[in-house]
């Protein structure tokens, strides 16, 4: 991964909260409590479309509705296998983001940790 993909000391502090978007508050994530899955994944895609991240060449690991749906489990699993966490972002490597900051939304060049925890 570039150097520009991420902001060391950002990305030390955070230990990678931020990007855990399929995942609720209440379990450490960002989602807020209350939203629906299908609804808060939308909005992602939205701002994934908004940003350029769908026109930079760049295929996301994983479907977020596809893996998260009831009977899907196994498909978390196999992502687990693959040390690709199904909570974070559908562009996050272990490595950290496959997307440039150019192309990330606009909370994702945002250190947020702070704001999703005092939720």
């Amino acid at each position: 991964m570039k150097k520009e993909h991420k902001d060391l000391e950002r990305c030390k502090k955070c230990r990678g909260a931020c990007c855990l978007i399929y995942q609720s508050v209440h379990d450490g994530g960002s989602r807020p409590i209350g939203t629906w899955f299908e609804d808060w994944v939308n909005e992602w895609d939205d701002e994934f479309e908004t940003c350029g991240a769908t026109k930079s060449g760049i295929e996301p690991l994983f479907d977020p509705l596809l893996v998260h749906l009831t009977g899907n489990e196994y498909i978390l699993k196999d992502l687990k296998k693959k040390g690709i966490d199904p909570y974070k972002c559908k562009y996050c490597s272990q490595d950290g983001c496959l997307l440039s900051r150019k192309d990330r939304p606009k909370n994702c060049r945002t250190f947020r940790c702070q704001d999703w925890r005092a939720k």
